[in-house]
């Protein structure tokens, strides 16, 4: 499903578990709203990257910020709940998040004020810049012409190949650039941090939280980089095939067909690969829901 209702239903089933989960873990860490605040920062922002590479592409940017803040909302709603710490000033964020989700941005009907306000700001400059990076990385790869690295009518015009390389260069090059670019982009969030105009004690809260969060965000975000360079690697390996092997294949019906059985067993090999690891990606996705619905056995067992 991928019409309106299908991201609707997909994000209540993704809210629904967040918070029964925050309840649990609220009670293993530190739950003042600062460190909330800025722990599950880092959670929302890779829940949200995962729900709009699936739902969210092609919808509006109220969709998207109604989704983010949704999520967002829902980790430190969750955590809250559970350690019995809605306090005043989480009142007054989760009125100004409602307020985005109402209208895709911050002001008129927003409720928080001062020192939460400038919070608000930073959250949404934050969400701003994610999805941003996010679009230019497809708009790069779409500029290379990594989309079209295997069509088969493409490459067989190709007779040098040279298009082809510059291509798989040009994609190299681009998920290099872009997974360095994730360090930067950590420390910019820092930065902006310690830009914030808010108290002190709020501040070090909202830091202490980021930074607890970072081993397994970086860890996961490591992973998603690994898979996308083996996948370069194996489209590689399909170039060097059909370079080596020219004579030893056609276009037919825009598929590639191979003369030699073993030229076809080491093209489908690579793909499944490929396929693998876009199966890997899906899996660590898996794995954070799995997560998620052990915390709430646990839930359960506690409340019995």
């Amino acid at each position: 499903m991928r019409g309106g209702l299908a991201w609707k239903l997909a994000l209540a089933a993704v809210v629904l578990a967040i918070v029964p989960c925050t309840f649990v873990l609220s009670r293993s860490q530190d739950n003042s709203v600062p460190f909330l605040i800025g722990y599950h920062l880092i959670h929302s922002l890779v829940t949200f990257g995962l729900f709009y590479a699936v739902f969210l592409r092609r919808r509006s940017g109220i969709a998207k910020a109604i989704c983010f803040c949704a999520i967002y909302l829902a980790f430190i709603a969750g955590a809250i709940a559970g350690a019995t710490r809605l306090n005043q000033d989480a009142r007054h964020l989760i009125g100004s998040l409602e307020a985005l989700t109402s209208n895709g941005q911050s002001g008129a009907g927003s409720r928080s004020g001062g020192d939460f306000a400038e919070i608000e700001r930073y959250l949404k400059e934050v969400a701003d810049n994610a999805e941003s990076q996010r679009k230019d990385y497809l708009q790069e790869l779409e500029a290379v012409g990594w989309t079209r690295l295997l069509d088969a009518n493409r490459v067989a015009g190709d007779s040098s190949f040279a298009q082809s390389r510059a291509i798989l260069t040009g994609g190299a090059q681009i998920v290099q650039r872009r997974r360095m670019k994730t360090d930067v982009r950590i420390e910019q969030m820092r930065e902006m941090l310690d830009q914030l105009k808010i108290n002190n004690a709020l501040k070090r809260g909202v830091k202490d939280g980021f930074e607890q969060s970072m081993p397994e965000t970086m860890s996961f975000v490591r992973q998603i980089w690994d898979l996308e360079e083996s996948t370069v690697g194996e489209f590689e390996h399909i170039i060097d095939l059909l370079s080596s092997r020219r004579h030893k294949w056609r276009v037919q019906n825009g598929r590639f067909v191979f003369s030699d059985a073993a030229d076809l067993r080491r093209f489908n090999s690579y793909v499944t690969n490929i396929q693998d690891y876009a199966a890997q990606e899906k899996t660590l996705d898996k794995q954070r829901i799995e997560g998620m619905q052990k915390n709430i056995a646990k839930m359960k067992e506690l409340l019995k």
